[in-house]
């Protein structure tokens, strides 16, 4: 999974750099507005994923291998209803500002309209890829989901070198071809779980419990982490409209370097989903519990480890990677790291909710405070505050966001808080004041490299050394310095 994340994210680098010199300002800064679509539904694929996962795992857990096959069937049928309301509504949102608001020059505007719907079709296939994610997931076959993940990113590669080949439209171009690599991983991945897996097959059965509670646990998944995904467009629609095309460019440059950069947390996090619903199912509470308070210190510290260096040093590491540096982009990627940062613990308590399958409030939670995000930035951005705010409302709200559900998981889960936090977060937040004090100390030096380099190299060591004495418990350090020992 770590081979896979690095690979993915040297990949990731290099192609939004030479998309962004094929395409040129305007044309990536369009794409990052109306493709937004295609990275907002392959980020939701994991999602969808995890919602066949959990169940698949549950009933692992119980023993009960004999309803897989139903379970299987039965996401199918949910994803391809999920997928046609998304069509809808995504096409009736689409047509509208299309039509209306976007900001963008008259004659490019078909080429926009093409790219859109190109951007929908792959986001349906994507959609209808995850429950084969899901069962390659739950069988805990990360080799394979590693390798299918690299050959999509080589294809995304082998995109980029086809730009220019041809004498098409580019932007219309580069989205076409991104709708084939999605056609193609749907493709390999059912093949691959047709093969491999017995209960995916199709078995004519109805079982109107499963397809109900599985309809209603996707259903708010669906609808929690779509509007998280559609007020992360929403926020780059609003970007277009008051700040134009290269305020969407140096946002889509951001987002693309923080898409690499969440892979390190995804990979740990796909490993610790399944293990904690057959945890849960088979009456291990304490084990998942365990797990829970571990990935949270294991998240922060491995993320710490590549997003203090980005936001310390990010002027010279965007002057390397772009050459050019477009306007807000510095800003933007600080704060969208910053965020990521922030929103660290969120995927254990999630993992928490999906575990124990209650997740009607925690969704409901989500849905009304980031919808507030999308409020609160068109307020400031009519009133003419700099865009840089955006952003920070966004850390803002994630703060407030994490404090109400965590108010919600004490009372439909049973997490003890007091321990949570001893265990878990007190950790984590010494290491955040840690980074806070380096970075401050990391702008008296501003314009030389030198001791900038130092400073962030001391700042991630002293982070990492916290963490390890103060973060881990003595039978997780004996499990770690065990682990070492046997790899040396």
């Amino acid at each position: 999974m770590y081979i896979r994340m690095g690979f993915l994210m040297l990949i990731s680098l290099y192609t939004s750099r030479v998309v962004l010199q094929k395409l040129g300002v305007d044309d990536y800064g369009t794409y990052n507005l109306v493709g937004s679509v295609v990275s907002m539904f392959a980020a939701l694929r994991g999602f969808f994923a995890t919602s066949t996962q959990r169940f698949i795992n549950y009933e692992m857990g119980k023993g009960n291998k004999d309803r897989l096959t139903l379970i299987f069937n039965m996401s199918i049928v949910i994803n391809l209803l999920l997928a046609l309301l998304f069509l809808i509504a995504v096409e009736g949102v689409g047509f509208w500002f299309m039509n209306y608001k976007i900001v963008i020059d008259p004659s490019r505007l078909l080429a926009a309209k093409v790219v859109f719907q190109f951007s929908v079709i792959s986001a349906v296939v994507s959609m209808l890829t995850s429950p084969f994610d899901a069962l390659i997931i739950a069988h805990e076959r990360m080799d394979v989901y590693a390798i299918f993940a690299i050959i999509e990113g080589l294809l995304h590669l082998g995109v980029v070198f086809l730009l220019g080949a041809f004498g098409f439209d580019k932007l219309i171009f580069y989205g076409l071809l991104q709708l084939l690599v999605s056609i193609f991983i749907c493709i390999l991945n059912a093949g691959f779980s047709k093969t491999h897996f017995a209960e995916c097959k199709y078995q004519r059965g109805w079982d109107k419990s499963i397809f109900t509670q599985m309809t209603t646990f996707a259903g708010w998944n669906f609808l929690g982490n779509t509007a998280f995904s559609l007020v992360q467009s929403g926020l780059n629609m609003l970007l277009n409209m008051f700040c134009g095309l290269p305020a969407n460019a140096a946002r889509g440059l951001a987002y693309q370097v923080n898409a690499a950069v969440n892979r390190v947390q995804k990979s740990v996090s796909v490993v610790v989903n399944p293990f904690s619903t057959k945890a849960y199912a088979g009456g291990q509470q304490k084990k998942m519990f365990d797990m829970m308070f571990f990935s949270t210190k294991a998240y922060y510290s491995i993320l710490s480890c590549v997003v203090i260096p980005l936001i310390f040093l990010a002027p010279y590491v965007l002057k390397i990677w772009l050459g050019q540096v477009p306007e807000y982009s510095i800003g933007f990627l600080q704060l969208v790291l910053l965020y990521s940062l922030i929103r660290t613990p969120h995927e254990p308590i999630t993992n928490l909710f999906m575990s124990v399958g209650n997740i009607k409030m925690f969704q409901i939670t989500e849905i009304l405070v980031q919808t507030s995000t999308l409020f609160i930035s068109y307020f400031l951005l009519k009133n003419g505050i700099a865009p840089y705010w955006l952003f920070a409302t966004m850390c803002i709200m994630e703060i407030i966001n994490y404090i109400v559900i965590l108010r919600v998981a004490s009372k439909v889960t049973p997490i003890s808080l007091t321990k949570y936090f001893k265990s878990a977060i007190f950790p984590c937040a010494i290491c955040f004041a840690i980074s806070l004090l380096g970075y401050f100390m990391n702008l008296h030096f501003l314009g030389n490299i030198v001791p900038q380099i130092i400073i962030t190299l001391v700042t991630v060591f002293i982070v990492l050394i916290a963490m390890y004495y103060i973060g881990l418990s003595e039978y997780e350090r004996s499990q770690l310095y065990a682990i070492i020992q046997r790899k040396k």
